[in-house]
């Protein structure tokens, strides 16, 4: 089994990275022969802390998430003929192709008072959705759900996951 994980990380906030580390742990032992993939936010930083064989450390910085996965997973959705180049050339398009599972480890996701983050919030699951990638979504806190933009969003994207924890 395949699976990826965003928003989490190794050199993060003590947070994410408990959140991380346990989940490999949990795959390692109930899951042998697995990979897990993190789509890093840091991925220099993570990459140098990583200690686990089954982890794999692909680029997922805010800019490249942004900029380069959410329109390759985009071109990928809609122009099938493009998805041997993408793969090639975009790691986490690679990662993402053949990932069983996406678990979405953001901290406290689609909240109010945390409009600035609700961009990232979305971009991070985006790629997933876009390549039929089932979501997980296990957050640290998520809402409340009373601004409008917060509460659209909410409605738009969270019932398109798999599952919330």
């Amino acid at each position: 089994m395949k699976i990826a994980v965003v928003a989490g990380a190794l050199s993060g906030n003590k947070g994410a990275a408990s959140m991380l580390e346990a989940t490999v742990q949990i795959v390692d032992k109930d899951l042998p022969g697995s990979e897990v993939v993190l789509l890093s936010t840091y991925p220099e930083r993570d990459a140098k802390q990583n200690t686990y064989k089954s982890l794999k450390v692909v680029n997922a910085s805010p800019i490249y998430l942004a900029l380069i996965i959410n329109p390759a997973a985009f071109l990928y959705r809609y122009l099938p003929f493009m998805r041997s180049i993408l793969c090639k050339k975009i790691a986490a398009i690679n990662e993402l192709s053949n990932t069983d599972v996406l678990l979405d480890e953001g901290g406290i996701t689609f909240a109010d008072g945390r409009t600035k983050f609700l961009i990232y919030n979305i971009a991070t699951i985006m790629p997933a959705l876009m390549m039929n990638v089932s979501v997980i979504k296990c957050p640290q806190a998520l809402g409340p759900f009373e601004t409008f933009i917060n509460k659209s969003a909410a409605k738009i994207f969270l019932p398109k996951m798999k599952l919330i924890m």
